[in-house]
């Protein structure tokens, strides 16, 4: 199983299709990783209660957005915080594991845990759950976890002061974050986010640090489309 064809279809000695591949454990550099699968009759279970009721996702291999987030205390320009330009792009494989994860309105959701070893060749680490629920008519996502992004030095000639934060998120909401900030974060982060989704092209991110909640805090506002 090849874990760069995750959401590909596994293959038995007959040339038969007997599941998809669902994740990959790495932990070093080069490296092709250990894959995982999942059987076809298990995910054909699923399926049958996946799809439709999860609005917030719906059924599309694709997110895209743009908005600004407001960093406050060690991720942004001291206690003032600073507005940053955020751009979605799309993880077919994380979506893909919802689709197949994903039962009813009320779910959690584990993301892919990378060797925190790999962490030294620039790569994200996320330990991360979310629980999805419902909030009136909008959906409602509650998420907690810790990871440490991936940080460029070397585009500071490009952008000005500071550097590039690309930090992956994964479970029911996709993304790469490109953050433009002026202080390097060294330390692992704990972050508890909210997420509400108002209609189909707009959405708000909130989150703090319960450590220290008054110097540690992250707003985000989005406008694409919540597929």
């Amino acid at each position: 199983v090849n874990p760069g064809n995750s959401g590909g279809p596994v293959l038995d000695g007959n040339g038969q299709v007997v599941g998809v591949v669902t994740g990959k454990l790495v932990g070093g550099i080069p490296v092709e990783g250990l894959g995982f699968a999942t059987r076809g009759t298990i995910l054909a279970e699923l399926e049958k209660s996946a799809g439709s009721e999860h609005e917030y996702t719906g059924r599309m291999d694709l997110q895209f957005g743009a908005g600004f987030t407001v960093f406050g205390g060690p991720w942004g320009k001291g206690a003032g915080g600073t507005v940053a330009l955020s751009v979605l792009a799309w993880d077919l494989v994380a979506l893909r594991a919802h689709f197949l994860l994903g039962v009813g309105d009320d779910n959690v959701y584990g993301t892919e845990i990378v060797d925190r070893d790999f962490l030294r060749y620039g790569w994200d680490a996320l330990l991360e759950y979310r629980l999805a629920a419902r909030l009136g008519g909008n959906p409602f996502l509650f998420s907690f976890g810790g990871g440490v992004g991936m940080i460029f030095d070397d585009v500071d000639e490009l952008v000005g002061k500071g550097s590039v934060d690309a930090t992956t998120c994964g479970a029911t909401k996709c993304n790469v974050d490109l953050t433009y900030t002026n202080r390097r974060t060294d330390r692992d982060q704990f972050m508890v986010i909210g997420t509400i989704g108002l209609g189909e092209f707009f959405r708000f991110n909130l989150g703090f640090n319960p450590d220290d909640f008054e110097d540690s805090y992250m707003l985000q506002a989005i406008f694409g489309m919540n597929i």
